[in-house]
């Protein structure tokens, strides 16, 4: 590794889970790629140390080509990844019975989909790097299911696998 900042990037940045592990990895030295799609606005305020890099990022994870446009950004401003963190997800919960196709797609798509073309994307930068790790949290529902949830618990157990 260089002497440069390790950098991450968390995706899912402005919720609990994936704020929480942006301001642990600012903690300890890395620059930062901090995604949110729907609500930037909610991403740690880390502003504090100018000595870290921290840039925002946008991208519809429904979207194969927004997904490969953000890996691309993130390496053209970061010029390396050390961490990926996949801490994004949403979910449309009711019956499957009842759920609309569209829902079931989107919730794969944003949920397991995107995950594994980031990893896709990423995999070449680690080996060229010869470092580099991801981590992609997931939920219980991907153990146990959950009532509503069918689409939401088959993407977070994928992501177990």
């Amino acid at each position: 590794m260089s002497n440069a900042s390790p950098s991450a990037l968390v995706l899912g940045a402005s919720g609990t889970i994936g704020g929480a592990i942006a301001e642990q990895l600012f903690e300890r030295g890395f620059a930062l790629g901090l995604h949110s799609f729907q609500h930037p606005e909610k991403c740690p305020q880390l502003g504090a140390k100018a000595s870290q890099k921290i840039e925002l990022f946008r991208a519809d994870f429904r979207d194969a080509a927004q997904i490969e446009q953000l890996a691309k950004d993130f390496l053209a401003a970061f010029g390396r990844l050390d961490a990926l963190v996949w801490a994004a997800g949403i979910t449309r919960d009711a019956p499957v019975l009842t759920q609309k196709d569209a829902d079931l797609r989107e919730v794969l798509a944003v949920n397991l989909t995107a995950p594994l073309l980031l990893a896709k994307h990423f995999a070449r930068t680690f080996i060229k790097q010869k470092s580099g790790a991801a981590v992609f949290v997931s939920s219980h529902a991907g153990l146990s299911g959950r009532e509503g949830g069918a689409a939401y618990a088959m993407a977070q157990s994928g992501l177990l696998a």
